[in-house]
């Protein structure tokens, strides 16, 4: 190994350590250049017709303000709805759980009063609390600090995610040629050439993903509704979210959605029907949407996938959640470039 090399590989490890190091303050950074990398297109379609490239950012994000206003103008009193009554049968859906649980559990517990087992309990409770209620008293405190210190980070990078975008976006280009210019000039046009595929690859995986999502929750949402279900949208929503890891939407949509059918109809013998519209569901994502939306963008076998997301989220939270998919995409274009590149030398 050259000295030239080693110092690309000693730089790389330092970068890695740093960026684990600093990773709780990059998640507006990341949340910024990922909203930048998907307006670029946009700002720079813009651009081409006259404008600036301040005034074509600016009008970005008035387009994004719009249509984000239109979905949620259309959306919101439906999900608003749901909601309202989701809140009202929230006790009496509790108590049916409580009754099916006593009904299971009832044979193996013993048979005692209920009222003297109730102040047994009470006073075991009040004689483990009470000589340690200054403890108790400052872990609340604690508590209390910390999840207003959270939600206060919260509200600062939900302002500072925009404002970063804005300055990644307007500045994309020179940022763009800065990079190209630290990769060597002997290994330039090969580097080039290699992100352009990385940048293709990945703007249309993302667009493909994006459609499948929609589609998704489009369809599990109608199809929850036609067969009766409360909370339809919302349920149907959150399986389109998840279904950016492969079986994970329709895992936890059968779960939500079935625990809703039982708790609203008590009936087990329908609940086929649950499984009939989340069947479909996954048939039509991958025989119809993947194939024609997404393709062979990745090319990564879903066990691949499932283990890029779950490491991604077991280093860095949920941005690594966000992150796995993009990143697993770069390493295998830049694995099968390098295959290219051994076997036309071999």
């Amino acid at each position: 190994m050259d000295k030239r090399t080693l110092a690309w590989v000693l730089a790389a490890v330092v970068f890695a350590v740093f960026v684990y190091l600093i990773s709780p303050i990059l998640t507006p950074f990341i949340a910024a250049f990922l909203l930048a990398y998907v307006g670029n297109p946009l700002v720079s379609w813009v651009e081409s017709k006259g404008p600036s490239r301040t005034v074509s950012v600016l009008i970005g994000y008035c387009v994004l303000i719009l249509v984000t206003a239109l979905i949620a103008l259309t959306l919101w009193p439906i999900i608003h709805d749901q909601f309202t009554r989701l809140l009202e049968k929230a006790p009496a859906y509790l108590e049916r759980i409580r009754a099916w649980a006593q009904s299971i559990m009832g044979p193996l517990m013993t048979q005692t009063d209920p009222a003297a087992q109730a102040q047994d309990d009470l006073v075991k409770a009040a004689q483990k609390v009470l000589p340690k209620n200054g403890d108790a008293v400052a872990k609340t405190v604690e508590t209390i600090t910390e999840s207003g210190g959270i939600v206060l980070a919260g509200i600062v990078n939900l302002f500072l995610i925009p404002v970063i975008a804005f300055y990644f976006l307007r500045d994309w280009q020179r940022l763009s040629n800065g990079f190209r210019e630290l990769i060597p000039p002997g290994n330039r046009t090969l580097v080039t050439d290699l992100l352009d595929q990385v940048n293709r690859v990945l703007l249309a995986f993302m667009k493909g993903q994006g459609l499948v999502m929609l589609c998704l929750g489009a369809m599990y949402s109608i199809g929850l509704m036609l067969i009766g279900l409360q909370f339809s949208l919302i349920i149907g929503v959150i399986a389109g979210l998840l279904s950016f890891v492969p079986y994970l939407g329709t895992a936890v949509g059968v779960l939500i959605a079935s625990i809703t059918f039982l708790m609203q109809t008590g009936d087990l013998i329908d609940l086929w029907l649950v499984f009939v519209v989340f069947g479909v569901g996954q048939f039509v994502e991958g025989n119809i949407l993947t194939p024609k939306l997404v393709g062979d963008q990745i090319d990564l076998h879903p066990v691949v996938v499932i283990f890029a997301v779950l490491a991604g989220g077991q280093l860095f939270g949920f941005i690594g959640i966000l992150l796995a998919l993009p990143i697993a995409a770069v390493i295998w274009v830049v694995a099968k470039r390098i295959r290219k590149e051994f076997s036309s030398s071999a």
